[in-house]
């Protein structure tokens, strides 16, 4: 508690305008309220949507506008937004954070971003445009995956975040993988990382390319499963799969199928859908062919076959 001098007043409720340097004349005035340690809650049909919880809130009645400080809102769905800074307008249904927003999910995936952007109607949508980078991690695994893109999209319609441009992925372990494609989705229900490419591409650049130090894997689609405090165990590659294993350079390995699964522990590709493998000169074909990174062995089904590659020159 403090007393303030009514010369002071006007002072004391001025919030300055932060991050938000077009409200500056608005900002400057005096609101027509002003609430210090607050909570707010925002309900639809009786059923509470987020509460709010600010530091200092600044309510502009003619402009239907709030500024607040040190905001911390927290969703029905159990998604968390904190930041600096927050400006909410109330006749548009949008709040707009601003200044060190860290937006946390059901998922367990943590982003962080600069701007990012809630409509509150007609249902909870948070977006961060393309315009600016995210930074993100999910850590609830045994093998922690971090991640970077521009643009976000998230709706509690169907909990599904959305990474929007320009995706980076990088899987942590004893042999890092990183990922790299124009989008990919987290699947909440599925417990699933999903990458795609931009079709409006040229067909020849609509690859998503996953890569540890010694293997290039290619392909048009991508999923990665993920199982909290679990290693990932497969990478699923679809369409147009291809492949080459560098972890013998005098004699590297490459393959390709329609479909790969990448079992990470076991070092294991397997490839299907007309497959293709080729060792030195050598072509290896059949309906379903599996490559041991760490040994060399190749198996081939559904032909009675098991072909064990003697590279020379080791």
């Amino acid at each position: 508690m403090r007393v303030v001098h009514p010369k002071d007043l006007l002072a004391f409720l001025k919030t300055g305008s932060g991050h938000f340097g077009p409200m500056q004349g608005l900002m400057d005035a005096a609101p027509n309220y002003s609430a210090r340690d607050g909570t707010l809650y925002l309900s639809e049909e009786g059923r509470p949507k987020l509460k709010w919880i600010s530091k200092k809130l600044n309510l502009f009645q003619a402009n239907q506008i709030a500024h607040i400080r040190d905001s911390q809102v927290a969703l029905e769905d159990g998604t968390r937004i904190n930041s600096n800074e927050a400006l909410y307008d109330i006749r548009k249904s949008r709040i707009i954070f601003a200044g060190n927003v860290e937006s946390t999910f059901k998922t367990g995936a943590v982003i962080q971003s600069e701007i990012a952007y809630l409509d509150t109607k007609p249902s909870l949508h948070l977006w961060i445009p393309l315009t600016e980078k995210v930074q993100g991690r999910k850590t609830n695994l045994a093998s922690p995956v971090l991640f970077e893109s521009q643009g976000l999209d998230y709706s509690d319609s169907d909990h599904v975040l959305q990474l929007l441009s320009e995706v980076k992925v990088k899987v942590s372990g004893t042999s890092p993988l990183q990922i790299a494609s124009d989008r990919c989705a987290f699947l909440h229900d599925q417990d699933l990382l999903r990458f795609s490419m931009d079709d409006s591409k040229i067909i020849e650049k609509q690859f998503i390319e996953a890569t540890d130090p010694k293997l290039l894997l290619r392909s048009r689609k991508l999923e990665v499963k993920l199982q909290t405090g679990r290693q990932i165990e497969e990478i699923i590659a679809l369409q147009d799969v291809f492949f080459e294993d560098t972890t013998h350079p005098d004699a590297p390995t490459q393959g390709t199928g329609g479909k790969g699964v990448y079992r990470v522990k076991d070092q294991e590709i397997t490839l299907t859908d007309f497959p293709q493998l080729y060792q030195d000169r050598d072509t290896v074909t059949g309906d379903l062919i599996t490559y041991n990174r760490k040994t060399e062995r190749v198996e081939v089904t559904q032909s009675n076959a098991i072909y064990n590659a003697k590279p020379t020159n080791r």
